[in-house]
């Protein structure tokens, strides 16, 4: 039986506590892809992450990451 390879893997960090900005960075520092959208929220401040993909698992590297941003209450 062959197996093959799905390269190195890269382990998601955790960023849901850091602005979108500091999160992409921390994305692209692993090795991984940010893909930075915005959406409204009543709940998180603007600027800060609501939500990101694959979160603590191990993708490849040079995968993408999608990062919800916060653009604040829609007014």
């Amino acid at each position: 039986m062959v197996v093959g390879s799905l390269g190195e893997g890269v382990e998601v960090p955790n960023i849901i506590v850091l602005t979108g900005k500091e999160g992409a960075n921390l994305v692209s520092k692993v090795g991984l892809n940010p893909i930075v959208v915005e959406e409204y929220s009543d709940e998180v401040e603007a600027g800060n992450i609501i939500s990101y993909t694959d979160g603590g698992q191990t993708i490849p590297k040079g995968a993408d990451v999608t990062i919800t941003v916060s653009k604040g209450p829609e007014n």
